[in-house]
């Protein structure tokens, strides 16, 4: 959690546009948890119901929780919201799609039965993760009265979906987690690479950021 609170803290003083952040399992105390995260400025966060320690969703290996036990995880993370911070947003993540411990026939239907679940246990949207084709996400959508929120996510079990389907389904937040992160370290594997063979930055400067682009993107005004 303390990694998590350090990265998004830099962010919250960095936009005005609300934040989302990952809590993983909950981090063993689900009050602490969301009371760190209102007090570090961030507007909601999802949480999951796989055991601890977790995978990543779209790996193989994964297990869900008793249904009853993830509910009482948001019903306590409700409980702190109301108190702190109404308007914070409790999000329910479910990983019964792809959970090695719900037989396979099973796994999306109880996916479906789980984020109704959480909505009436008090979450404020729902998160199903890891589902396999546009059909499960359209079928969730009609099956899931609420708010539901999509990954489109890179390398995993999901294909790629574009926003303006994921509107036309009527989602209401779709989240590219790791999109930035991956592009990013690319790029970086890519100029590292052409800096070794050409020997200098030179022909790689164009693509850059000059030094005024950066202090204006930053609002900073250094000392002529």
């Amino acid at each position: 959690m303390e990694d998590f609170l350090y990265a998004g803290r830099w962010i919250s003083k960095a936009v005005d546009i609300p934040i989302i952040c990952d809590a993983d399992t909950g981090f063993d105390d689900i009050e602490k948890t969301v009371s760190n995260y209102i007090e570090a400025g961030f507007s909601g966060l999802h949480i999951e119901d796989q055991v601890f320690p977790k995978r990543c969703g779209h790996l193989s290996g994964k297990e869900v929780i008793g249904r009853e036990e993830m509910g009482a995880k948001i019903k306590i993370a409700c409980a702190v919201r109301d108190k702190l911070n109404p308007d914070f947003i409790i999000i329910g993540r479910t990983d019964a799609r792809g959970a090695k411990n719900i037989d396979e026939k099973n796994q999306f239907k109880e996916s479906i039965s789980r984020g109704a679940f959480y909505l009436q246990e008090g979450a404020d949207m729902v998160f199903p993760e890891s589902l396999q084709n546009q059909g499960e996400f359209a079928v969730y959508r009609k099956q899931v009265p609420g708010f539901l929120m999509a990954n489109m996510t890179e390398f995993g079990k999901t294909p790629f979906i574009k926003i303006k389907e994921f509107e036309e389904m009527h989602y209401n937040l779709v989240i590219f987690p790791v999109s930035l992160f991956r592009y990013h370290a690319g790029q970086t594997r890519g100029f590292l690479s052409r800096l070794r063979e050409l020997g200098s930055q030179e022909e790689l400067v164009p693509d850059m950021m000059n030094r005024s682009e950066i202090n204006t993107f930053l609002n900073y005004e250094p000392e002529s």
